[in-house]
């Protein structure tokens, strides 16, 4: 192989690696999400808690997704769902760890991100060893839909106790 030949492959080395790191997301505990091909081994529990506690729904100005969650898993116990309709509800919206909240509107204006949305919830189900779980099932996404009334005017519990309302909703249903 020529000089110029190994230059090039070590610059497409570079660029490739530079590529993936800006599809990345750096969680609390230091680990490096893809989010274009995410690992399970860089998923944890607690990095989806605190991001979902610091993650305002509604464009920023609703509650925190992980006080989201609760109200939904709640619903659904309240309904005589069993456990693992009610941990569907908690972790329905647990890909937003990674994404932040989109808005609907804007969902539907970008291209492919139901797919890497989907890739992002089979890491963290695989991760938390729930494989096959329905995250989107018609009964969890009923009491999400019920839910936003419900939040209007809430003042929520603050990060922490987002947080904390949110892994003891998770360590109920295990």
């Amino acid at each position: 192989m020529s000089q110029t030949q190994t230059n090039r492959c070590a610059g497409q080395k570079r660029r490739r690696e530079r590529e993936r790191r800006e599809r990345c997301v750096l969680t609390h505990s230091g680990q490096r999400v893809d989010l274009r091909d995410p690992d399970p081994a860089c998923v944890t529990l607690d990095d989806i808690a605190r991001a979902l506690a610091v993650c305002r729904r509604f464009a920023g100005a609703g509650i925190s997704v992980a006080e989201h969650s609760v109200i939904v898993t709640r619903r659904l116990r309240e309904q005589g769902h069993p456990p693992d309709v009610q941990l569907a509800g908690l972790l329905h919206d647990a890909a937003e760890a990674y994404t932040g909240d989109v808005i609907a509107p804007f969902k539907a204006l970008i291209r492919g991100h139901r797919t890497l949305e989907a890739r992002i919830d089979e890491a963290i189900l695989h991760a938390l060893g729930h494989a096959g779980l329905d995250l989107h099932n018609p009964t969890v996404k009923q009491a999400d839909r019920w839910a936003i009334p419900q939040e209007a005017g809430m003042v929520g519990l603050g990060a922490k106790g987002a947080r904390r309302a949110f892994l003891r909703e998770y360590e109920r249903l295990i």
